[in-house]
């Protein structure tokens, strides 16, 4: 009896922290919840603990660190997901980098905040300041009202298209090419 006893003890003493592979996600609830493979024993409903402010959704085959309450399997949640296949390696000591799996990268490092993406970026903000000097490498598309402190970019396009030169005692007509 006492030997049955000891052996379901240790039993639960062995669940109490387990690995497991996702096997299927379910984003759409208030807390992600996850299908996983644990040794070919398959745990489904296994709710997945992200810190605040921070989210993801695991691919099928990421890793998981799963913690069994009281060593039981069904009060089993995930607190750690973590996917090696796209993991960024060779970081400096100190980095902080969120990344996905396509490649995109937000870094925190000793040359400052470091966004890499082979896609669009895009950022909706309200009223935004920058202090210090911007320096853009392409070309800049600016609609709407861009101002700086004598007027704003549409005033110097109306200006330059409307103006005229004296040449050789006549006035020449406004540039044929407007800036748009």
């Amino acid at each position: 009896m006492m030997m049955k006893l000891l052996q379901a003890l240790e039993r639960r003493i062995k669940n109490i922290v387990r690995r497991a592979v996702v096997t299927r996600v379910d984003a759409s609830k208030k807390m992600t919840v996850l299908q996983v493979d644990v040794g070919g024993m398959t745990l489904d409903g296994i709710e997945y603990f992200e810190c605040y402010g921070f989210t993801s959704v695991p691919h099928e085959g990421a890793e998981v660190l799963l913690l069994s309450l009281g060593g039981r399997s069904s009060h089993a949640i995930a607190v750690c997901v973590n996917d090696r296949r796209y993991r960024i390696k060779n970081g400096e000591a100190g980095d902080v980098v969120i990344y996905d799996h396509r490649g995109q990268t937000i870094t925190l490092g000793d040359a400052g905040v470091t966004i890499d993406t082979p896609l669009a970026l895009t950022i909706n903000a309200g009223d935004s300041t920058f202090n210090g000097n911007i320096k853009a490498t392409g070309n800049i598309d600016a609609d709407g009202d861009v101002s700086d402190a004598t007027g704003t970019i549409q005033v110097m396009r109306d200006t330059f298209n409307a103006h005229t030169q004296q040449v050789s005692g006549s006035t020449a007509a406004a540039p044929t090419t407007p800036m748009v």
